[in-house]
């Protein structure tokens, strides 16, 4: 788990900082095509950039049963278990707030080292607001000290927040994801049938927008709380929720028997997947999609596979709503083809990897802790490239292919 989330880390750092001009269409979002990358809504399709987000909320739906379950087990309240999931969502957006509005980009157009020193200072106090010490006391005070300092380099230093934009929509996604599925999984973590409730209710709503139903629109653009809630975040809970299912599985990890053939069509079924909806060849994907899906089932492989498998046939069975998968503006097709190739990634992951390989620390420490490498990305990773070895590599390593292995080089040197 900690593998395939840091893998989309690493991910969002290397879609950020590869050349924009000169490389091919899918090395983009979708919809931002090269070379003008003016938005377009009406370019169907993904690529693997646009993947990498799905991959990483999985992750997080997943995680929830194996992180929320022991505690369960050992007596805790479920009412104090939703107080902490309700704070941590109400922390993280703050934490999305103050991120975007310290970092240099947002300070200026040509960021100097008044806008780097802002944004360095900043990760201190990001440090400082999720600090674990062996002391408690001494915890406690450097999370006050980083909670205050983070106000106050906002107030005095920062861009003032007013509206959704003014935040990281990424970070404001994952806060209320992470409160929404731990809520929804603790209420049903006995009666899993009563979860498909919300995923059914939550699917309506997207295919509601999508036909214009006045009452899924009204719901959809309810937006009470800035910065902190929107009624458009809630479809992101269909992969949260669908994953949740996958983390109860994982408990008993130990049924499953190791297929590595069904792992390895697990894989060529994201690629050709993910292939065949950028070139929109449909009629070929789907009819791929369900040869491997009927070979899974003809091979008993377990319910994780056969999941995945499911999620990708459903997506791409839901791919003509609204007009067409998308990532911006989302589509119900979208969510389910991103669960379902998050899901056969973590599958591949689990049963391709000898038992003896230990995979980069630095990849494993991202999956271990993404917020912290989200912000070192965003505040310190350009910095330090700039003003070290950045700017040489910068005037040898020109052209489009050349800067895509000098885009390679930074992610490395990152982990």
């Amino acid at each position: 788990m900690d593998v395939l989330r840091g893998i989309a880390v690493l991910g969002m750092l290397f879609s950020g900082i590869i050349p924009w001009e000169g490389l091919p269409g899918w090395m983009y979002h979708c919809q931002e095509p090269p070379p003008s990358h003016a938005h377009n809504p009406l370019n169907f399709g993904i690529t693997w950039v646009d993947l990498v987000f799905p991959v990483f909320l999985f992750c997080l739906g997943a995680a929830i049963p194996l992180a929320l379950s022991p505690k369960v087990a050992r007596g805790v309240p479920v009412e104090s278990l939703l107080w902490r999931a309700l704070l941590r969502y109400l922390k993280l957006a703050w934490f999305a707030v103050f991120t975007w509005q310290t970092r240099p980009w947002e300070l200026s157009s040509t960021p100097g080292l008044k806008e780097w020193g802002i944004a360095l200072v900043g990760l201190v106090c990001v440090l400082g607001m999720f600090a674990v010490l062996p002391s408690s006391r001494i915890t406690t005070v450097i999370r006050i000290i980083g909670w205050c300092g983070s106000w106050l380099l906002l107030t005095y230093f920062g861009k003032a927040p007013s509206k959704l934009g003014d935040t990281d929509y990424i970070i404001l996604i994952l806060g209320m994801c992470s409160f929404g599925g731990a809520a929804l999984w603790m209420l049903t973590r006995e009666a899993w049938r009563a979860r498909l409730v919300p995923l059914a209710l939550l699917v309506a709503l997207k295919v509601g927008v999508e036909f214009k139903v006045p009452l899924a629109e009204t719901i959809y653009k309810f937006d009470p709380l800035p910065n902190i809630y929107g009624g458009n975040l809630l479809p992101y809970l269909i992969i949260v929720l669908l994953a949740t299912f996958v983390g109860d599985w994982l408990l008993h990890s130990e049924e499953f028997k190791p297929d590595r053939l069904a792992a390895w069509i697990g894989v060529s079924t994201v690629v050709e997947v993910t292939i065949g909806l950028y070139s929109r060849w449909l009629v070929p994907t789907a009819l791929f999609t369900i040869v491997v899906t009927a070979i899974i089932v003809l091979r008993k492989s377990d319910r994780i596979s056969l999941f995945g498998h499911g999620m990708v046939l459903t997506g791409l069975a839901t791919e003509w709503i609204g007009g067409g998968i998308r990532k911006d503006p989302n589509t119900v097709s979208y969510f389910f083809v991103g669960a379902g190739v998050a899901c056969l990634l973590l599958y591949a992951l689990m049963h391709l990897r000898r038992p003896e390989a230990k995979p980069l620390r630095g990849i494993v420490v991202c999956g271990e802790n993404p917020l912290l490498a989200y912000a070192l990305i965003t505040h310190f990773a350009a910095g330090a490239w700039a003003l070290t070895i950045g700017p040489l590599l910068n005037g040898v390593m020109v052209g489009p292919y050349l800067g895509l292995i000098r885009a390679l080089i930074q992610t490395a040197v990152f982990v």
